[in-house]
């Protein structure tokens, strides 16, 4: 019996194998994706439950990728290297298995159990490959991340992601906050391809957010210098939370931002001095409920956690309760 052979039939006869088989398992995607891919359609062709094993997933994802840096003649993952329509179709293929390998794991409760239990030992790894393939996948199309993911980061739309410069210093993120705010998963019902930071403040809970328009253009502006319409707003948090407003019917623009982002937040700040202290308070209690309904309305209408906002998966839907695995009770 061949290697590939046992392997299919381990997996559909004990749905596994041990540490020693799963390693060499891992080296044949890497170093024979083409015969990893097949091997692993076979075993889903005998048992179609197999489809669900978040393992088989990963290693799907891991061929596809192996086999896309083959296509660039390049193992150091430079961009420059992966500009060709057949690397970057496998890039997506990728990117679609290692989200339902997430997805299943999360809905299957086995966590980092994956790498201890299943034989993979270096899934952190993997994982760090998959954030740079979305960044590479992203440079080159636009928007594909979201696509795929359902969610994405501004982190990886690397320069097309620009920053008011002016408005007030205090107000403009430093360098090492925005890496903060960049790596934080946001979903937005439309798909983003360049964003606007306006301005970096605080909420009423002292946390440090950004406010950023988004727009569905490549860039803020166009060829002629004229400002693409802004299709939404994000407020990313430093605690990895996110919130969105869609634009209003007046669409506006990001020229007129980068002269009124010192005015919007100073207006903000005089109309809570010159409020008497009672109806301040009453005010900012009925916005906030406002608010809070808002976003309810749109979580609940986009199938999203009700108390953090992730895009849920297949599985957190058929728990019947609009939460995260992380928030579920």
């Amino acid at each position: 019996m061949g290697k590939t052979d046992f392997f299919v039939q381990s997996f559909v006869q004990s749905k596994a194998l041990s540490k020693e088989d799963m390693a060499q398992f891992h080296e044949l995607c890497l170093n024979d994706p083409d015969t990893g891919l097949s091997t692993i359609a076979t075993i889903f062709e005998q048992d179609e439950d197999l489809k669900l094993e978040p393992v088989l997933r990963l290693l799907r994802s891991a061929a596809y990728f192996k086999k896309a840096a083959n296509l660039t003649q390049s193992e150091d993952n430079q961009p420059s290297n992966w500009n060709n329509d057949a690397a970057l179709d496998l890039l997506e293929e990728s990117l679609i298995e290692f989200k339902l390998c997430q997805d299943l794991r999360e809905a299957l409760n086995v966590g980092e159990a994956l790498n201890v239990e299943r034989g993979i030992s270096d899934i952190t790894e993997i994982f760090e490959v998959m954030e740079s393939a979305a960044g590479v996948l992203e440079i080159f199309r636009p928007g594909k991340v979201q696509e795929r993911w359902e969610e994405t980061k501004l982190k990886y739309f690397a320069d097309r992601v620009s920053i008011n410069q002016k408005c007030a210093p205090h107000l403009i993120p430093s360098d090492e906050a925005m890496n903060t705010f960049g790596d934080v998963f946001f979903s937005f019902p439309h798909i983003v391809r360049s964003a606007f930071v306006f301005y970096m403040t605080m909420d009423d809970e002292q946390r440090h957010y950004i406010n950023v328009a988004l727009f569905e253009e490549s860039t803020p502006k166009n060829a002629f210098g004229e400002a693409n319409p802004i299709i939404g707003y994000v407020n990313l948090y430093q605690d990895g939370t996110f919130n969105i407003e869609l634009a209003d019917d007046e669409v506006k623009k990001a020229g007129d931002a980068e002269t009124s982002a010192d005015d919007k937040v100073e207006e903000e700040q005089e109309a809570r001095k010159e409020e008497p202290e009672e109806e301040k308070k009453e005010s900012t209690e009925i916005e906030r409920r406002r608010k809070e309904q808002e976003l309810r309305e749109y979580r609940l209408k986009n199938r999203l956690c009700l108390e953090c906002g992730k895009k849920l998966g297949f599985w957190d839907n058929l728990s019947g309760a609009q939460y995260c695995k992380r928030h579920r009770r």
